[in-house]
C-alpha cells in the first residue's frame, strides 16, 4: 500500500513487567521494568486492517499479532519468535 492511502495507527508492545533475572527476591519498586511499555506512533496500515472491527487479531509483518482496541491503536498480544538464521 502507497503511503497515499495507507491509515496512521499506535502500536502497543508490553514487554516484561519485572526484571526478575536482575533482582530476585528484591523489593517489587526495584523488580519494576520501566521500559515495560513500548509505543510506536504514526505506524502506517492498510485501510483494510483500519476498518475491521474492534477486537480484531491480526498479524502484521510476520512479527507479532495484535488486537484493535480502537480507532488506529493496537496492542500487540504475541510476539512471534524470530527464527531467522542470521549466520547463514
Amino acid at each position: 500500500v502507497s503511503a497515499k492511502y495507507a491509515k496512521d495507527a499506535t502500536l502497543y508492545k508490553l514487554g516484561y513487567l519485572l526484571n526478575d533475572a536482575k533482582f530476585i527476591g528484591e523489593d517489587f519498586a526495584e523488580r519494576f521494568n520501566e521500559n515495560s511499555l513500548t509505543v510506536v506512533k504514526g505506524a502506517k496500515i492498510e485501510p483494510f486492517i483500519a476498518n475491521q472491527p474492534e477486537n480484531t487479531a491480526m498479524q502484521f509483518m510476520r512479527m507479532a499479532y495484535y488486537k484493535k482496541a480502537k480507532d488506529g491503536v493496537y496492542y500487540e498480544i504475541v510476539a512471534l519468535k524470530d527464527s531467522f538464521n542470521k549466520n547463514a
